[in-house]
């Protein structure tokens, strides 16, 4: 899906690793990012 959450992961664990970005930040990102296109099967 786009946007593409192999790199969005990549970028937002080095944010976190360099300090510019906590880890509930970077998983609020993450979960959006995902959400804006997969939705679970009901």
């Amino acid at each position: 899906g786009t946007p593409n959450l192999e790199n969005e992961t990549w970028v937002e664990s080095a944010n976190v690793i360099n300090g510019t970005d906590t880890p509930e930040a970077a998983a609020k990102k993450l979960q959006t990012g995902l959400d804006s296109w997969y939705k679970p099967a009901k």
